[in-house]
């Protein structure tokens, strides 16, 4: 049993125990929530499976150095049972004996990587796999069952990534290092006694990002590329030149009681040389002036002035309201639906708490649109508290930024589009994450609009901050396919496969649309294949493809059938999928009503037009239909007024226009 207890790797079931990254995957690639304590317990019961291992053993492998309860373990074992999937009086995984222990049952197996990466790199450099909300492209079998729901979701990719995008990913080398101070804050380490104050110390490093990200003179790293050596021992140089920054913020977190303290270290990543180190002990409710004073030294260190800025503008004093914003982010970078929607609730307290709170208030109008976005049962409740979350933001910070970003989510869903552009170029003024956001939206919706060329200039911009951010690498392919440029998009789908983390279901995704775009069935065979062999498409999703290259009338007559019984109602992802392969398959009118639905969705414009100038659509958007669509979205207008017509449509007299 020792290669068990060794391996990096333990897989049971369908699912997968990562012990060096301490995360639990599903068959499926996705990372599942579970606490440090619980994963802990997992992991012991794993590398002793089929033992009896009686209770106070496994609560001194689990609590070394603190005297518990029995009820603590009690419930992470509950809580275990609850992610596998265990109901109360099943047995499939922990078996209970009574009053001495548990059993862990299943078959284990010792793996060297994650079976989504083996075959991509190294064992030893394999990273997360994506968050399921930027799984994978439009593909998908048409059926729209209950029961089909899981595998549609797979294939909704690009579509998921469009609207949420979370990641840890990385295509190209970033440029390196320039002699402009640029830096990389990585999560902190949670030192806390219980080890379960994750949240809050990787909510202090997001915050400090964010308040560095406010100097004008420095170039900051964001979140997500920062966060993608969590858990790893990486040399600080080598992450230097991954990021391409010089220089790198470290640190770690012990919360104990009322009690804190914090240790940051600012490091040059040219030779990895130790530049400033520094230790805070302190009471819990001085976090906010530790956080000033670790971002005041750091740019003192870079010989940065400051001037009279408040670094911490939008944020807040309010302890409970900072706990609460904490809790939230680590919700909203989750991949379970469920947690996603929990985080709303702790926004809403942190406004609740300080009123003045604005980041948490723009963070609280994003939420809502992901608790759309993940049952259609709470489409319309979300967007009618999102429109009060936009009307307070409003309220309280008219005419500035801030209201323009919460404003743009509002326009977004309407069809004045020249006022959706003026409101999402005024957000990109804000410094910071926010900022942030507003310039990747940008991008998407030039991408919406036809001008994919303008689109790929923001979202490189945004790549040069984030370069390891899946979901920016994705729209970047979307934008070189929509703009013609199918040699350089398939350079970089390569380029990634070939890189660590890179082997994600929106890159598949992608590879299987383009394939079809251009009709090519031998390589949209190769590239269902390579989604299968990496694990990123269910079988039922494989099954319809290959139909629609094997039997397409068939699986046309199959598409039109689902769509007449759905009636393309409530699913933005389905609609998605009837109208791209209606088009791959000859329908130009079932794609059309596809686009039609999609379009109508009352979802953001940015997130779903982007669809109607994938080249898989191309003979469908010289239909006298297609035109109508466009008048009805606002693109005509925004085309006629601005003149930024795009790469493939032009204008026609006075009040006409193509589109090829």
């Amino acid at each position: 049993m020792a290669a068990v207890q060794d391996a990096q790797v333990i897989a049971f079931d369908s699912f997968f125990i990562d012990a060096r990254q301490r995360l639990l995957f599903n068959a499926n690639g996705e990372s599942l929530p579970l606490p440090s304590r619980a994963f802990d317990t997992l992991l012991f019961m794993a590398q002793h499976p089929h033992e009896l291992i009686d209770k106070q053993r496994l609560m001194k492998a689990v609590w070394p150095q603190a005297i518990v309860e029995e009820n603590n373990l009690s419930q992470h074992i509950s809580l275990i049972r609850k992610v596998l999937g265990e109901a109360p009086n099943q047995h499939r995984f922990i078996v209970t004996v009574p009053g001495r222990g548990f059993r862990f049952v299943p078959q284990v197996r010792a793996l060297e990587a994650l079976p989504w990466l083996a075959a991509a790199v190294p064992a030893e450099r394999a990273v997360d796999p994506p968050p399921h909300t930027a799984s994978a492209d439009v593909v998908v079998s048409p059926e729209p069952s209950h029961h089909s729901r899981t595998w549609m979701m797979w294939a909704a990719v690009v579509v998921l990534a469009v609207l949420l995008g979370v990641g840890y990913r990385w295509l190209n080398r970033p440029p390196p290092a320039d002699s402009a101070p640029s830096i990389a804050v990585l999560a902190f380490a949670d030192m806390s006694p219980g080890h379960d104050q994750e949240y809050f110390s990787d909510g202090l490093a997001d915050e400090l990002i964010n308040q560095l990200g406010q100097i004008p003179q420095l170039r900051v790293i964001g979140r997500t590329s920062s966060f993608a050596f969590k858990g790893r021992n990486e040399d600080s140089r080598r992450i230097g030149e991954i990021l391409g920054v010089n220089h790198i913020l470290e640190g770690s977190v012990r919360k104990s009681g009322d009690r804190v303290r914090i240790t940051a270290l600012l490091i040059n990543s040219a030779d990895g040389s130790q530049l400033w180190s520094e230790t805070y002990e302190r009471k819990l409710d001085d976090i906010f002036a530790i956080q000033d004073e670790i971002s005041h030294t750091v740019a003192a260190r870079l010989q940065l002035k400051l001037g009279v800025q408040d670094l911490n503008a939008g944020g807040t004093r309010n302890l409970a309201a900072y706990d609460e914003f904490l809790t939230a982010r680590a919700m909203l970078n989750s991949n379970d639906d469920a947690t996603l929607r929990a985080a709303a609730p702790h926004l809403e307290q942190a406004v609740m708490l300080d009123p003045e709170f604005m980041t948490a208030r723009l963070w609280l109008i994003d939420a809502y649109l992901r608790a759309a976005l993940s049952s259609a049962e709470l489409k319309d409740a979300a967007i009618a508290m999102q429109e009060a979350a936009i009307d307070e933001v409003v309220k309280r910070a008219r005419g500035t930024p801030e209201a323009s970003f919460a404003l743009s989510y509002r326009a977004a869903r309407g069809s004045d589009l020249v006022e959706l552009e003026r409101l999402l170029k005024d957000a990109m003024r804000i410094q910071g994450s926010p900022g942030a956001r507003a310039r990747l939206r940008y991008g998407q919706f030039l991408m919406g609009t036809g001008n994919s060329a303008a689109a790929l200039r923001e979202l490189r911009a945004v790549q040069r901050d984030d370069p390891l951010n899946d979901f920016s690498r994705t729209q970047i392919l979307l934008a070189l396919e929509n703009a013609g440029q199918s040699a350089q998009a398939e350079q970089e789908i390569q380029g990634f496969l070939r890189t660590p983390g890179g082997n994600t279901r929106s890159i598949h995704g992608v590879a299987i649309r383009m394939a079809q775009g251009q009709h090519d069935t031998a390589r949209l065979q190769r590239a269902v294949q390579a989604a299968i062999d990496s694990g990123y498409m269910s079988g039922e999703a494989a099954q319809w493809l290959r139909q629609m290259l094997a039997s397409p009338a068939d699986a046309l007559e199959k598409l039109r059938r689902s769509a007449a019984e759905s009636h393309l109602q409530g699913d933005v992802y389905f609609a998605s999928n009837i109208a791209q392969d209606a088009a791959f398959l000859g329908d130009k009118q079932l794609a059309l009503e596809g686009m039609k639905a999609l379009l109508n969705s009352n979802f953001a414009f940015e997130t779903t037009a982007f669809v109607l100038w994938r080249p898989v659509l191309r003979d469908v958007r010289s239909e006298p239909t297609f035109k109508a669509l466009l008048r009805e979205r606002g693109l005509a207008q925004y085309w006629r007024t601005t003149g930024n017509w795009g790469d493939s449509c032009r204008p026609l007299g006075s009040d006409d226009s193509e589109c090829r």
